[in-house]
């Protein structure tokens, strides 16, 4: 897919409607008659995601100052923050990764979406380890807290990837989406609305509607959540892994059952997740 292509896709979907963010409340067995494949075991205990964490916060210090602070524009004049980080120059365009960001990176500071919780989802792309077997770059755009992952938030960051596969040497075959908790329901909002852009997604703590799973066209989808999670449901996220399998996909799915909200810690940094996401390609 090229950048032509890319932007045909974008013209014919400009008009798909989003999904509601208001959700009824579910309530569900725990007890799912799927053939469900959840993650539990030595990785999940608490003293090894601890350890894990505080050895990737000591590995990504200072990869702040690799993202560069851009203000986007779009043809009608709005606009939206963002924060890229660019690979070592090169000559074969490379991957992209969208962060959305949770509630906490919201506002218009241009900073809150690349720091404290979030990161995991940020940072991990531009470990120097990883940018070594998977040079990519990494989008981080903000929304506001009032508008959320809504209708124009999406469409200004949709915009914004067209903008930057134009102007920077980007695969539009490899294009990743991720969020976490506000951004994981942006997540999948945003990839039941445009499929086609995206090689693969990575939801963790979100959620959605069920019924929008034949949307997402077999688009490779791992889903991460926390058994003890308050604040969205699991329930949530086994509802969406029922539905996605309902409709022939094959979403992977790790559940942590120590774990409430604060997931992206540990989602971020199992070990198979570079190599999965990198693996995966448009045609």
């Amino acid at each position: 897919m090229d950048a032509t292509s890319f932007a045909q896709l974008l013209d014919g979907t400009r008009n798909s409607h989003y999904p509601s963010f208001k959700m009824a409340v579910m309530k569900v067995s725990r007890t799912l008659a799927i053939g469900m494949a959840i993650s539990l075991g030595a990785q999940s205990l608490p003293t090894v995601h601890q350890s894990r964490d505080r050895d990737f916060t000591e590995r990504s210090a200072k990869l702040d100052t690799r993202f560069e602070s851009h203000i986007f524009q779009s043809r009608n004049g709005r606009t939206m923050p963002y924060r890229l980080f660019r690979p070592s120059e090169g000559s074969d365009k490379l991957p992209l990764v969208v962060y959305l960001h949770g509630s906490g990176g919201s506002g218009n500071d241009n900073m809150r979406q690349i720091e404290g919780g979030n990161i995991f989802g940020t940072h991990v792309w531009a470990l120097d380890e990883n940018q070594s077997r998977f040079p990519a770059f990494v989008l981080a755009p903000q929304t506001h807290l009032s508008q959320g992952w809504g209708q124009e938030g999406l469409e200004l960051t949709i915009e914004l990837i067209q903008a930057l596969i134009r102007d920077l040497a980007i695969d539009p075959a490899r294009v990743y989406l991720t969020g976490q908790s506000m951004g994981g329901i942006g997540t999948w909002n945003i990839l039941a609305a445009h499929a086609p852009f995206f090689a693969a997604a990575v939801i963790v703590c979100g959620a959605g509607d069920p019924g929008q799973a034949s949307l997402t066209h077999g688009t490779p989808i791992w889903i991460f959540h926390g058994t003890l999670d308050r604040t969205i449901r699991v329930e949530r996220a086994r509802l969406i892994v029922q539905a996605l399998t309902k409709e022939g996909g094959k979403p992977k799915y790790t559940e942590y059952p120590t774990i409430g909200h604060a997931v992206w810690e540990s989602a971020y940094t199992e070990p198979t997740l570079i190599n999965w996401l990198f693996s995966q390609r448009r045609p």
